[in-house]
């Protein structure tokens, strides 16, 4: 079942690399046809070696040795169960989570190199959870949604060049919705941060509230950052997928 979503999508589940939008209408269409679609799913899952090593190695000259920080979560109210992250032209995914909504915001380094697309999958539920063949944990529940998401080809090359300039880290940022997987990245700095500055009574590094910047993509969390040294909360945005406006959020 993790081997549906891979190399050449089902034409019923292909959705736009760029700028993705889901419909929701097409989730009878997906249930209606799903059994055909886990059918197809062994063919379409014997991606050539290449397609999977070419799109590594033009990630790899465009990043370097860059790193990131990985960040899932869910538009507020909204709940998705049983979602796997699998990076292009592979069956193996590098995230998978039960159960994703805002609250249940998941932060962690990037497991892989920063891949070109990532193809997301959710579940009906996450019951009954079995064991990959890479140990990694799968959904046998029925698929009710999917997006294919430009990642590292949307990058700016500004942004490279501003981490190469000055140390920083990346954050790359997900966001599930009932339209489709947003998409977002910055650059995070604590400016004035040195580990060798302890407090003399725990001996803990003095806490350096950070500062964004580069941010960009379909949406921005709201967040708490500095400015003059002095606490700002921001609010959040996203571009809505259907309309392309601009709304702000307080998550």
């Amino acid at each position: 079942m993790l081997k549906l979503y891979i190399g050449r999508m089902p034409a019923l589940l292909m959705l736009c690399l760029s700028g993705c939008s889901f419909s929701p209408q097409s989730l009878d269409s997906l249930a209606s046809k799903q059994q055909a679609s886990q059918q197809r799913a062994h063919a379409d899952a014997n991606v050539p070696l290449s397609t999977y090593e070419g799109s590594r190695q033009r990630m790899q000259q465009k990043f370097g040795n860059i790193g990131a920080e990985l960040r899932v979560d869910a538009m507020a109210g909204q709940d998705f169960y049983g979602v796997e992250f699998f990076p292009e032209g592979s069956d193996r995914p590098f995230f998978t989570k039960s159960h994703a909504s805002l609250a249940n915001r998941d932060v962690m380094a990037m497991p892989l190199a920063i891949p070109e697309r990532v193809t997301v999958v959710w579940h009906a539920s996450a019951n009954k959870p079995n064991t990959g063949k890479y140990g990694q944990t799968t959904y046998p529940d029925r698929i009710v949604g999917t997006d294919t998401i430009e990642v590292g080809s949307r990058i700016p090359q500004e942004v490279l060049d501003s981490l190469r300039r000055e140390r920083g880290g990346l954050r790359l940022k997900f966001r599930l919705s009932n339209d489709g997987v947003y998409f977002g990245w910055d650059i995070e700095r604590r400016p004035g941060y040195d580990p060798n500055k302890r407090d003399p009574v725990d001996r803990t590094p003095y806490y350096v509230r950070p500062v964004f910047s580069m941010t960009g993509g379909d949406f921005k969390e709201a967040r708490v950052t500095s400015v003059d040294g002095n606490e700002v909360r921001e609010k959040g945005w996203y571009i809505d997928k259907k309309t392309g406006k601009k709304i702000e959020v307080d998550f």
